[in-house]
């Protein structure tokens, strides 16, 4: 179990949708820090009782792409799941129209943001030459004290209720977001 897995950091509940919300802030993160649109695909090891709530959590934190996954044996998505998960996105876009595809990219509550070059990963990384997997190494301790302020930071904003993303400090200004909340590897 990795270090920053140990405690409780949090009273959310840890769903299906607290991942997909952690995964898409990344992904809606990265894309808002170069002005890019963003999206989810579908593959078709994808549970199917969880891909229609991945779809429309997407579409409804601002995903302007949904792409299913059809090429390969290993990951593609049947036709028929294809086709009801664009109608469910059908019906989520008639319920309510996202604004982002009509305008300006709205603002978001928090930015979790990021050292430049962090390896980040809900995995423990163990593999990696500068980590150990009993955690002794000063690099390991360093990426448990980083994934530990991330996910406590995570759960803060899941435990207010507010809209997040995920991104790196690379220099660039950060824009379209009513906080922005840093953090970092130290002691």
């Amino acid at each position: 179990m990795p270090p920053w897995r140990s405690g409780r950091v949090s009273a959310a509940a840890n769903t299906a949708r607290d991942l997909l919300r952690y995964h898409y802030g990344f992904l809606r993160g990265g894309a808002r820090a170069f002005g890019k649109d963003w999206g989810t695909s579908i593959y078709g090891q994808c549970d199917p009782r969880l891909s229609p709530e991945a779809v429309t959590l997407a579409y409804d934190m601002g995903a302007r792409y949904v792409w299913f996954w059809t090429s390969d044996h290993e990951h593609h998505l049947p036709w028929p799941e294809q086709l009801e998960l664009a109608r469910t996105l059908k019906e989520a876009r008639r319920r309510a129209p996202a604004p982002i595809l009509a305008g300006p990219r709205p603002a978001v509550a928090r930015a979790i943001v990021l050292p430049y070059g962090s390896l980040v990963s809900l995995e423990d990384p163990w593999w990696i030459r500068s980590l150990d997997q009993e955690g002794k190494a000063e690099a390991s301790r360093r990426h448990a004290r980083l994934m530990g302020r991330l996910m406590a930071e995570y759960h803060r904003a899941l435990d207010a209720g507010e809209e997040l993303d995920i991104t790196f400090d690379d220099g660039r200004p950060f824009e379209g977001y009513r906080t922005v909340v840093r953090i970092g590897d130290g002691e």
